[in-house]
């Protein structure tokens, strides 16, 4: 649940305070909203902030709720695992939106950096699929 809740505050405080910040003269606006990347991050953002949301739900009702001993064995188990791969999801969803950020705000002049940057957030991928 601790995981849920960071995850939440991370992608709720990156919506606010979007990457490359605003531009005053223009009502506002994001810097980047005419680019592509900008909406990639977007959406990734989002997802990894409902996938955070459900599963801190998910948790929340599987602690709080009223259990039968069947039910025990059949819907608690099912709600912890769907609680689970939500959690799962939104951290793979904050990997992606954090690479996705880097690579609007910093100019990738070094291809090897760039590279050495996108293996490591593979690695941490593969490493959260493998441990699930």
């Amino acid at each position: 649940m601790v995981v849920a809740t960071l995850i939440a505050t991370i992608t709720f405080a990156a919506a606010i305070t979007v990457p490359g910040g605003i531009n005053p003269q223009d009502k506002g606006k994001p810097i980047f909203l005419s680019d592509n990347l900008f909406s990639l991050f977007v959406v990734t953002n989002g997802i990894a902030f409902f996938g955070s949301m459900a599963s801190l739900l998910l948790f929340l009702s599987a602690i709080n709720g009223r259990y039968t001993e069947e039910d025990f064995k059949k819907a608690l188990p099912i709600r912890l695992i769907f609680a689970s791969n939500c959690l799962l999801f939104a951290v793979i969803a904050t990997i992606v939106a954090f690479d996705i950020a880097l690579s609007m705000v910093i100019p990738w002049d070094d291809f090897e950096m760039l590279a050495v940057w996108r293996g490591a957030c593979f690695w941490w991928f593969c490493f959260f699929v493998s441990v699930s």
